[in-house]
This record gives C-alpha cells, structure tokens and sequence, in this order.
C-alpha cells in the first residue's frame, strides 16, 4: 500500500490538531485555579476575590500546550509552503513542455523549409 504525499501530510495534521486540543483540554481542566475566599456555607461571598494558581501543575501543561501549537504552526506553515513549490514547479514543468513543442514546430518549419530548397535546387 503505497501512501500519497498528501495523504501523510492530512494525516500528521490530524495528529496535530488533536494533540493540541487535548493537551488545551487538559490545560484548562486540570490547571488547580483556586478562588480564595470562596463562598463558606453561612457566609456571603466576598466582592473581590483572589486567584491563585498552581504553578507545579500549570507549567508543564502550559509547556505542552505551546510546544503543541508551535508544532501545528510550523507544520502547517511547511505544508502551505510546499503546496506552493509544487504548484510553482507544476507551472514551470508546463511551461517547459510548451517551449519544447514550440521548438519542435520552429524545428519542423525549417526542415520543411530546407525540403523545399532542396528540392527546388535539384
């Protein structure tokens, strides 16, 4: 089973995108954000309250998170950069071959040009 540029390249992306999306899930639901002075029972709920974060829980996740999504930018940035070489390189290989079929025509006026001398001078 042989497997098509394009079809590897949908696949990695694929990878990367659910990589990202988990690793955002996670980021977002096991990040400790604790609110201090959270309503107790019996007790209102202060107007301003104070968020702490868990740096040891939220550094690597946020770690992961970036390192996720550097890695999507720079695949997708490669896959847009070489959808562009091909098509410049498609353009450019037909360009080519209608050079040579002009070439082959200007080829093919002057042999029958110099049929014709030849036949003329005979």
């Amino acid at each position: 089973m042989k497997l098509h540029l394009t079809t590897v390249r949908n696949i990695f992306l694929a990878v990367f995108i659910v990589a990202a999306l988990i690793s955002f899930f996670i980021l977002f639901r096991e990040s400790a954000i604790v609110q201090a002075g959270a309503a107790e029972p019996g007790r209102p709920q202060a107007s301003n309250t104070v968020v702490q974060l868990d740096l040891g829980k939220l550094v690597p996740l946020l770690a992961s998170s970036i390192t996720a999504l550097t890695t999507l930018v720079g695949f997708v940035l490669t896959a847009v950069l070489n959808v562009r070489r091909e098509k410049r390189d498609a353009r450019e290989s037909a360009l080519s071959l209608k050079q040579k079929e002009l070439d082959l025509q200007r080829a093919l006026i002057e042999l029958e040009e110099l049929k014709k001398k030849v036949s003329q001078s005979g």
